[in-house]
């Protein structure tokens, strides 16, 4: 088990021996109780002896607020971030509220200070979310973002169909083959609307999924909802796996990998809280270390239809299968301007019926289609 720094391992030995039960292995855990693992896609996970070990990080970076820190400037801020990135093998950070301003912008600020700390080139993503503190003399351009230590990483933006009063956006990177090259996804859900979160929550895994048709995934940022609540199940719903689960129990801060992506999960912390190290935001940091493994099996099922869907619109499926069901659409990616694909590795075997219905409300026409549970089926849908 993994624990990033010399002063964090100590404090997880600690808490380990007095939350964990004789005889059972248990991962850290760093709050006031030992909150038991989800036990949906706990597979066997092997190792896989090549390639590297390194955290992952999930930071709401509170846009260019140094209140509530001991730091004076966002570069003192952003360099005791990159000096914690330093000491703990963090290799990729998926920030929320990274906000560009008037006169400092996070993204180059946080990407000078982690070239300067770790003398290794960094990289980065970001997707426009919103404007933040719109008409003040604080009004930023916010948005989440992804960065990550090397080159050559594949970038991904998608604006959600599902929107509250604050428009929101996922940015995604398919890391270089040195860090394994899993797509690691920043999200930043709806903080208004309990059903337009939980709407995100599952356009975020069904739209993933669909995407690259590939179960390398690894989601991580703020819900604004915590462990247990619909929007946390609807990723559990779609094969994730929560790997900060033994972390704070009320946190609304999650790092998701799919059950079926090749790694190992080797350790996770719960960072910039006032013990370990200092507050940097108005969110702690939560960090989980990775290593090359062996997934779940998983079988995918890949559903496309051939349409025009036009300009602004969308497709969703409904079916009779969970996670698909007859009341409500899980969200299809157009991979190109007439085909549309929705991707599940949860569907299990044998037959399943289903339809595609336009911005989820108008129906194909005619009778149910028809597929086998994870095998691939076309269809030309008309509406």
């Amino acid at each position: 088990m993994r624990a990033p720094t010399a002063a964090l391992r100590s404090l997880s030995l600690l808490i380990l021996a007095a939350c964990a039960p004789m005889g059972t292995p248990q991962l850290p855990c760093l709050d006031d109780a030992c909150p038991g693992a989800s036990k949906k896609g706990q597979g066997a996970h092997a190792r896989d002896a090549s390639g590297p070990d390194y955290g992952i990080l999930s930071l709401n970076l509170h846009c260019l607020f140094t209140s509530g820190t001991p730091y004076a400037s966002n570069e003192a801020r952003f360099e005791a971030i990159a000096d914690a990135v330093l000491a703990d093998d963090i290799a990729v950070l998926a920030v929320q509220e990274a906000c560009h301003g008037a006169e400092e912008s996070a993204m180059p600020m946080l990407q000078a200070a982690l070239e300067d700390a770790t003398g290794s080139s960094w990289s980065t993503a970001w997707a426009y979310a919103h404007q933040g503190w719109e008409g003040t003399p604080d009004e930023v351009a916010e948005g989440v973002g992804v960065l990550y230590r090397g080159t050559g990483g594949e970038d991904f933006e998608y604006a959600y169909y599902a929107q509250g009063p604050l428009r929101r956006a996922l940015v995604a990177v398919t890391l270089p083959a040195e860090l394994g090259g899993l797509t690691v996804a920043s999200v930043h859900l709806d903080y208004a609307d309990r059903d337009i979160r939980e709407a995100q929550a599952r356009e975020t895994a069904s739209v993933l999924l669909s995407a690259f048709a590939s179960t390398e995934l690894v989601i991580a940022g703020d819900l604004n909802d915590d462990e247990g609540s619909e929007t946390h199940d609807a990723f559990l719903e779609q094969g994730f796996i929560d790997l900060t689960t033994r972390l704070s129990s009320s946190r609304i801060d999650h790092i998701f990998a799919h059950r079926g992506a090749s790694l190992v999960h080797d350790g996770e912390a719960r960072m910039f809280d006032g013990r370990s190290t200092a507050v940097v935001s108005d969110h702690d940091g939560y960090a989980v270390w990775v290593g090359p493994g062996t997934g779940d099996p998983v079988s995918l099922t890949r559903l496309v239809a051939n349409v025009d869907a036009g300009w602004g619109n969308h497709l969703t499926v409904r079916g009779d299968t969970a996670p698909l069901d007859w009341d409500r659409g899980q969200m299809a990616y157009p991979i190109s301007d007439y085909r549309w694909r929705l991707v599940s590795s949860e569907l299990g075997a044998g037959d399943i019926e289903y339809k595609w219905l336009l911005n989820d409300q108008d129906w194909q026409r005619g009778w149910n289609s028809e597929a086998s549970a994870g095998s691939d089926a076309e269809t030309w849908p008309v509406f």
